[in-house]
C-alpha cells in the first residue's frame, strides 16, 4: 500500500477531481494516499450540505488528536459515510483514484529522480491494472510520458474538472 510513500493533500483531491464522495475518500485513506486529517478537513467542508449524516459528520470532526493520528476511528466513521453515498460501482472509484494518483504524480515528476518508476509503484499498488501497466516503458521515456499524457486526459475527461 501506497509504494510512493507521499501523501495527497485534499486540496489538490478536491481541484483535480470534478466530484468527491466519501467512498472515494475511504479508497484513499485504505490504499494510503490520504492524511487521516484529510477526512477531518472533507467533513468540514460538507457539514451543512449532507444533513442525514451531520451526526457522524460532527462525530468525526471531534475526534482527538491521538484518535486522528491512530485513525481506526477516522476509518470507522468515514466508511459509515462512504455506506451511504449512493451504491457506486467500486470499479468507479477505483478508476478515479487511480488517475488522481497518476496526475499528481504526473504533475510531481520534476521531485522524484524516476518519475516513470513511480508508475510501476502505483501499478503496483493497484494489482497491476490494464490501464496503467503499458505505461511503464523506461527504455522508451518519450513514449512512455506521450502514453502518460493521453491516459491522463483521456481520464481527465471522466473524472477531472
Amino acid at each position: 500500500m501506497n509504494k510512493l510513500n507521499r501523501k495527497i493533500p485534499l486540496q489538490y483531491v478536491t481541484q483535480k477531481l470534478r466530484s468527491l464522495n466519501w467512498h472515494d475518500i475511504s479508497f484513499l485513506l485504505d490504499k494510503g494516499y490520504l492524511e487521516y486529517q484529510a477526512a477531518i478537513e472533507y467533513a468540514a467542508e460538507m457539514i451543512g450540505n449532507i444533513p442525514e449524516h451531520e451526526e457522524v459528520l460532527v462525530e468525526l470532526m471531534v475526534l482527538s488528536q491521538n484518535e486522528i493520528a491512530e485513525g481506526v476511528l477516522v476509518k470507522e466513521h468515514v466508511a459509515k459515510l462512504a455506506r451511504n453515498v449512493e451504491k457506486l460501482d467500486k470499479q468507479k472509484s477505483f478508476d478515479k483514484v487511480l488517475f488522481l494518483i497518476m496526475s499528481w504524480v504526473y504533475d510531481h515528476r520534476k521531485q522524484r529522480d524516476e518519475p516513470l518508476y513511480g508508475i510501476f509503484l502505483i501499478a503496483e499498488d493497484f494489482d497491476f491494472p490494464r490501464s496503467i501497466i503499458d505505461l511503464y516503458r523506461p527504455y522508451d521515456e518519450f513514449a512512455a510520458y506521450q502514453d502518460w499524457e493521453k491516459y491522463l486526459r483521456d481520464e481527465a475527461v471522466r473524472w477531472g474538472k
